[in-house]
């Protein structure tokens, strides 16, 4: 804010400074080019034409203090140049009515055509016939003059007319960008919440995600217990088939043991029978 205000304070002074240099080569023109004595003369301008006139007058700058002070100065060096014509007009006025008297009283006593009388007629006249080209041409000098000095004021007033514009135009540039600096603040401040919002978002999505991989990983877990119960069940119902079985094996190798001793004892007493059957016999023989 303050390189941007710097920078329109640096161009109103270029302006101010490439202003005051027309408006002193504008009066060194106009200086140098009325020569001659200008009449009075007033600023009247066709609102048409001139709408600037009012902004000219009320603006608050110093350009406009220097223009004034400028319109100033050349109205009262173009009065004081009236005031000095008017002077010479009415002294050559007058030496002409007293002329026009001496030669009057001079020849009031023949009042016929002498040829002093003509030639005094004739030396006045000239005068009074050159005196209306004279202001004639002091006239069209002052009026062109004026219209030089009014081009210049018209020129200084549009210069006016443009600084203001182009400060109006200045401060609205200020003011946007203002505005825009802002939006850029709302925009920054939106990014900011914006980020935070998808950090927010990132860790709920690590958060979810290590929440899949824990539920799948618990998941893949409960289907392997799972297999295991199954696993478990079967064994245990092979065990109890198993269990089953060895118990009637069991229960038929103790059967075959019984019945071998059984037979065992059968065989020792048939043995021992036969033994003592062998013996009767050879008892019997001998």
């Amino acid at each position: 804010m303050e390189r941007r205000e710097e920078c329109v304070k640096k161009m109103e002074e270029r302006l101010m400074l490439e202003k005051m240099k027309l408006v002193a080569g504008k009066k060194r023109g106009v200086i140098g080019r009325s020569s001659t004595p200008s009449p009075t003369w007033r600023l009247q301008f066709p609102s048409s034409q001139h709408n600037v006139q009012p902004e000219f007058l009320n603006s608050p700058t110093s350009k406009t203090l220097s223009a004034r002070n400028l319109c100033a100065k050349l109205w009262e060096f173009h009065s004081q140049q009236s005031t000095s014509a008017r002077d010479s007009r009415r002294r050559v006025h007058t030496s002409d009515v007293e002329c026009r008297r001496s030669v009057d009283r001079n020849g009031s006593a023949a009042q016929s055509a002498s040829p002093a009388s003509d030639h005094g007629s004739l030396e006045v006249t000239p005068e009074n016939d050159v005196n209306p080209r004279s202001s004639l041409g002091e006239s069209r000098c002052n009026s062109k003059s004026s219209r030089e000095l009014v081009k210049v004021l018209d020129r200084m007033w549009c210069l006016e007319e443009q600084n203001a514009s182009n400060i109006a135009t200045a401060k609205a540039l200020i003011s946007e960008i203002d505005f825009s600096q802002a939006q850029e603040k709302e925009l920054v401040i939106e990014k900011k919440m914006n980020r935070q919002i998808m950090e927010r978002l990132m860790k709920q999505m690590t958060e979810i995600k290590e929440r899949d991989m824990i539920e799948s990983v618990i998941q893949s877990v409960k289907e392997e217990i799972e297999d295991e119960r199954r696993l478990r069940k079967c064994s245990e119902r092979r065990y109890q088939s198993l269990s089953r079985e060895l118990s009637e094996v069991k229960s038929l190798f103790c059967a075959s043991l019984r019945d071998l001793k059984r037979e065992k004892r059968t065989n020792i007493l048939l043995e021992n029978l036969c033994d003592d059957f062998a013996k009767g016999v050879r008892d019997y023989e001998h």
